[in-house]
């Protein structure tokens, strides 16, 4: 999918919360109570920031000799915190909870005998939060397991290791990843989208090619089950040049990795890489320093030295925003000197903006130092989510932009310009992706392509005794098309028939015909579009007119598209019947043809011969008899039916006598309108709004006119019919008639709008001040049948009720003797 976009390059905003320097680097920062950030200072404590007021509020030491194995948490479920502490010369973390109101000034003092302890390791803290009611914390252990531990620390639940977790695939799992006690290592984890859960990322050793991405959520509560289970697990191959995960953030429905090597990838579907949303970012340093192994911890280690090491923040920091938008945030060359968080979407893959927390400084954070981010709660004035950023000895808050609660196909399109630059609408792409990654992600999906060829001969037997040759059978092959038959000639014969019509030769319509009419068989009843193409431009530049009939009358010549110009072409000629028959048969008639058909049919200077008008005009004469001698038939049987056909068969006479005055009116109701018959089938077209504003608004307001006052005309007729004037006036039977071309009511008032629209000044002048009095008569007509269809409409609305009982086959109201206030048994005449 393209690579996108924003309103303006730099659309957030940053400010630092406080600065901590070299000798204290800030481990990690999260969410804290209501609008505070709380962010975790490796040997000097847990610092709580006010981001509204951008103040600190409080904070607590670490203690002597103690450091943090972790960054710190809040949990907004318990409204507790959560740290894993390491006492001095020991290996197992402590687990250790507080809130605001404990009386302690140093967090060693929460250590003692009976702390909960971590033996197997911590790769990270997430809090459950608002996800389930009991809050608590989520401690991933360094194999990538999941523990639950509730508001006093200790243990609720324990999930099952990665790669075992019992999802749908699991046993295909096992099978690639060889046995179900392979030794794994955590990479990266992040909170779930909405918390009560993580994402985790573990990679086997024995199989360094692909990653285990799982989803653990924990259920249940005080009165039910607890439990961490596994929501989904997928395995996720790594890209070429990458050797860890470095972030990862997801939830119920995608899942997005950040990999060393610059990657970024969305996976939407949790069982098919091949949906997956890939974007390659330029600049930043996506690989941790001192990744690999334990962050701390475990029994079989060697004893681990409480120094600068734990502190080590990782080069990529990912935060779901919600909505399907996340942000990604990176340090390094290209950073502006300090983190670059930038907004992806895991829908289409897109860069939606970009924000720096130090632009055009060489100051703040840098690579060595790494960057982490969450997300914190609650929106600020304008909408946009905010974060709070840990950098090297700062911790900072940024305000970044998305386009909506919720992505969607509208914020990915219509605005990437890279022709314009990293100053353009495309500048968080350019300045993420880089020129070249941003011009190759914005490329459309490549699909194959096939170009038409004729297939190649096959050359006849000779022998008079061999079997016959098998006919050409399309399965589907595009090679083998069955245009050409079982005749190997067929080919040649159609490169003939399409260098005769392109040629200059003359050519009668007989011939023009016959080469066209080889192909209407039984068994090909299509004609191949370069042949029917050729032919449609061949015969229109000979004005060869019966070929181009025969095109129309049977459904091959459809399109405006197929003979642009056609109707300039036939007015010229005076074809005026042809041009009828495509009006009335064709599929889609173009802007540029209804102009050109109004601008002759309503200028009275124009030359239409009155031959051609009643050429047009019989066909409709021809229509209007039978439909009147039909209805009288109906109408003598209706009265003759037995009972219990009477009601229906007094309905179709009904609709027969409805269509029979319409064929009258579009033969005797435009006096004065002598090229009224060349309109009845231009306006029975639906007019697209596309096709109107290329037709309307420059025809003269005489011919504006002129086409109101056509239009009145039927509105008056449909409006003296009442309500059975509304409906359609297609053919309703076998032996019923077809109405094509003869405007029905709802193109009449379309046409009549879109005029209206065009012309409403001209309209709206001419009303007020006088002007001129066909015009004026023409918009008073349409004004009162449309007072009429309304009232008509409106009394339609009184039998609702009526009408949905009959509609839904309510049973009626029994008599019981009682007169009932709120039925009435009545007869609807349909």
């Amino acid at each position: 999918m393209g690579i996108l976009d924003a309103e303006q390059t730099d659309s957030g905003v940053s400010v630092v919360l406080g600065r901590h320097g070299s000798s204290t680097p800030v481990m990690g920062a999260g969410a804290g109570p209501d609008t505070t950030a709380v962010a975790t200072i490796h040997g000097d404590g847990v610092v709580v920031y006010d981001c509204d007021a951008q103040t600190k509020t409080r904070s607590w030491a670490v203690g002597r000799g103690h450091a943090f194995a972790a960054p710190a948490v809040f949990d907004r479920g318990c409204g507790r915190y959560f740290a894993a502490l390491l006492p001095p010369g020991e290996t197992d973390p402590a687990l250790v909870t507080w809130t605001d109101a404990d009386p302690i000034a140093s967090l060693d003092q929460a250590v003692d005998a009976s702390s909960t302890r971590l033996p197997d390791g911590i790769a990270a803290l997430v809090a459950v939060g608002e996800g389930n009611d009991d809050g608590g914390v989520i401690v991933v252990d360094v194999g990538g397991g999941a523990r639950w531990f509730g508001a006093d620390a200790r243990k609720l639940a324990a999930s099952a290791p990665p790669g075992e977790g019992g999802g749908v695939d699991a046993e295909k799992k096992k099978k690639k990843t060889g046995s179900a006690s392979a030794k794994r290592v955590a990479e990266t984890c992040g909170e779930a989208n909405g918390g009560g859960g993580v994402v985790v990322v573990t990679a086997d050793r024995s199989n360094a090619d692909v990653r285990t991405v799982t989803l653990y959520e924990v259920t249940g509560g005080e009165h039910g089950g607890r439990s961490v289970k596994t929501a989904w697990e997928f395995e996720a191959s790594v890209p070429e040049g990458a050797s860890r995960a470095v972030a990862v953030a997801g939830g119920t429905d995608d899942a997005c990795v950040m990999w060393s090597n610059g990657v970024w990838r969305a996976y939407t579907s949790h069982n098919d890489e091949s949906r997956m949303r890939t974007l390659v970012t330029a600049g930043g340093a996506n690989e941790t320093p001192g990744a690999a192994g334990k962050r701390a911890g475990g029994k079989r280690g060697a004893a681990i030295k409480v120094d600068n090491n734990f502190a080590v923040l990782p080069a990529a920091s990912m935060a779901s925003l919600g909505g399907g938008f996340y942000a990604v945030a990176q340090v390094g060359p290209g950073c502006g000197g300090g983190a670059r968080i930038a907004v992806f979407d895991s829908k289409y893959g897109c860069v939606h903006s970009c924000t720096e927390t130090h632009p055009g400084s060489s100051g703040g954070g840098d690579a060595a130092g790494g960057v982490r981010i969450a997300a914190l709660p609650g929106v600020d004035g304008d909408g946009d989510p905010r974060l709070v950023v840990a950098i090297a000895g700062e911790v900072a808050m940024a305000q970044v932009s998305v386009p909506g609660p919720t992505v969607t196909l509208l914020d990915v399109l219509g605005r990437l310009n890279l022709a314009a630059g990293p100053d353009g609408p495309a500048g968080p792409a350019i300045k993420v992706l880089g020129m070249a990654n941003a011009r190759e992600a914005s490329k459309p999906p490549q699909y194959s392509i096939y170009a038409p060829k004729f297939p190649a001969p096959t050359p006849r037997p000779t022998d008079p005794h061999a079997p016959p040759l098998d006919g050409i059978i399309d399965l589907g092959d595009p090679v083998e098309n069955g245009w050409w038959g079982p005749d190997p000639a067929a080919e040649k014969m159609a490169e003939d028939v399409v260098n005769k019509f392109h040629g200059d030769e003359p050519l009668t319509a007989g011939e023009a015909a016959e080469m066209l009419d080889r192909y209407k068989t039984d068994e090909h009843v299509d004609v191949p579009p370069a042949v029917l193409a050729a032919g449609i431009e061949g015969c229109l530049r000979r004005q060869l007119w019966a070929p181009l009939r025969a095109l129309v009358d049977e459904g091959y010549l459809t399109h405006s598209c197929q003979a642009p110009g056609l109707a300039s072409t036939l007015i010229a000629a005076g074809r005026f019947a042809d041009l009828d028959a495509f009006l009335r048969l064709g599929d889609d008639v173009d802007g540029a043809d209804i102009r050109a058909c109004l601008e002759v049919f309503l200028d009275e200077n124009s030359q239409v011969p009155v031959k051609a008008i009643e050429e047009v005009s019989a066909r409709q004469v021809k229509f209007a008899t039978d439909a009147v001698a039909r209805a009288e038939r109906l109408t003598s049987a209706a009265r003759t039916a037995k009972e219990r056909h009477a009601l229906s068969a007094a309905s179709t006479a009904k609709a027969a006598l409805h269509r029979a005055r319409i064929a009258t009116a579009a033969v005797e109701a435009f006096d004065g309108m002598p090229r009224a018959p060349l309109l009845h089938a231009l306006c029975a077209r639906p007019l697209c709004p596309e096709y109107a504003t290329a037709a309307l608004p420059d025809l003269p307001p005489a011919s504006a006119a002129r086409l109101v006052r056509y239009l009145s005309v039927w509105l008056e007729a449909y409006s003296g019919f009442g309500a059975a004037g509304s409906g359609p006036i297609d053919g309703g039977g076998d032996d019923e008639p077809s109405l094509f071309g003869i405007p029905a009511l709802r193109e009449v008032v379309a046409w009549a709008g879109a005029v209206i629209d065009a012309h409403f000044t001209a309209f709206a002048m001419n009303s007020t001040a006088g002007g001129d009095e066909e015009q004026h008569e023409a918009t008073a007509t349409l004004r009162r049948a449309a007072a009429r269809l309304q009232a008509g409409c409106a009394s339609v609305g009184r039998v609702n009720g009526a009408l949905v009982h009959v509609r839904d086959g309510a049973p009626l109201p029994e008599n019981q003797g009682v007169q009932s206030s709120t039925y009435s048994i009545e007869l609807v005449d349909w």
